[in-house]
């Protein structure tokens, strides 16, 4: 058989056995059938096993220290690009991260998330970056930067199928919301902050319950932020007025009330992770 597309299946079939698609007897088997020697088998997070690294070309060396070379030349010289090129330069890279991490989240899904994940940190930085450096690092052109980050995100991570780049998304896109609700009214009392986002919880947890069942990884986007919005009252009131006795009181209940609403539902739950 080809040497790539042996290597497909082995990966594909640890794919299976990653996620529990297969049992570990019959992800074993099909793997005998394929490996020459078993050091090929994928160890380690990225996929990689001994004998890959061992059996390895001198150009598949120099084309990686070549790219890195590359990426210390954009770092060092990109405050002295045009304007035009920082914007390329930014998109290009971002492109290329999320193009890595959607070709290899089925085969090495672990270097994948970690290149959408290079991708993601990779449009905000550039954001804030080309804003501070052309003198346009305002509140509303921030808030607007937040906002574009956080709908890509989202976005990239409901493609891609991942709940953590959809729960980045909706991290930024609450800081946006929680900021200008702040900002507007410039009320930060514990009573008014509870009005505005208890509601934004209720919506978030209940959305993901219900489309558990049709989107596993939005759902899971869904319930992590909301899990956050429920502490976010406490932590922009000790932004604002300091963490005194009170907000750590408040912070201490919802825990205690967080955990007794995990461990009543826990025989629903505890289906979905394991």
């Amino acid at each position: 058989m080809d040497p790539v597309k042996r290597r497909t299946i082995v990966f594909e079939i640890e794919y299976w056995r990653k996620h529990k698609l297969l049992p570990e007897q019959y992800c074993d088997f099909l793997q005998n059938l394929y490996l020459e020697q078993p050091g090929e088998r994928p160890s380690g997070p990225f996929g990689l096993s001994a004998s890959a690294i061992r059996n390895s070309h001198w150009t598949r060396w120099m084309f990686i220290f070549s790219i890195f070379a590359l990426i210390c030349f954009v770092v060092l010289h990109f405050n002295s690009f045009p304007a035009i090129l920082q914007i390329v330069t930014a998109v290009l890279t971002a492109a290329v991260c999320y193009s890595a991490g959607f070709s290899l989240r089925r085969t090495r899904p672990a270097a994948g998330y970690v290149w959408l994940a290079a991708g993601n940190l990779g449009i905000i930085g550039f954001s804030l970056l080309l804003l501070w450096l052309h003198g346009l690092a305002n509140s509303l052109n921030m808030l607007l930067a937040f906002t574009a980050c956080g709908v890509i995100s989202l976005g990239v991570g409901l493609a891609a199928g991942t709940g953590g780049l959809q729960f980045c998304g909706w991290l930024m896109l609450l800081c946006v919301y929680g900021y200008a609700l702040t900002a507007r009214s410039g009320e930060s009392a514990w009573p008014w902050l509870e009005l505005h986002w208890l509601p934004v919880c209720v919506l978030f947890i209940w959305l993901g319950w219900a489309l558990h069942s049709r989107n596993q990884s939005f759902s899971a986007g869904l319930l992590s932020a909301g899990g956050l919005v429920w502490f976010f009252p406490q932590f922009i009131e000790g932004f604002y007025s300091g963490f005194t006795e009170q907000v750590q009181y408040l912070l201490l209940a919802k825990l205690i009330l967080a955990g007794g609403v995990l461990f009543g539902f826990r025989k629903r739950w505890a289906e979905w992770i394991v």
